[in-house]
């Protein structure tokens, strides 16, 4: 996630109302099959309590940060 649209400005800034957190699914297999990830990367967005929001809609950096500015407009704790 250092690199392509995760490094863009406007991804960076809407990643500050995240906390982001990577997964290695070869350590951690309860949490890849939790959440049914098939391949790598896999991007979602979960409450706090574990339950998915959804995952990404794209991976070019300006329809990302608008997906992420939507989810963190309507998600609601």
């Amino acid at each position: 996630m250092e690199s392509g649209p995760f490094s863009d400005a406007k991804v960076v800034e809407q990643s500050a109302k995240f906390v982001c957190i990577r997964v290695d699914c070869d350590k951690d297999e309860k949490t890849a099959d939790k959440y049914q990830i098939k391949s790598l990367p896999t991007v979602l967005f979960l409450k706090s309590s574990g339950e998915v929001l959804g995952p990404i809609k794209s991976r070019e950096a300006d329809k990302l940060a608008e997906n992420m500015a939507e989810v963190a407009k309507d998600y609601k704790e």
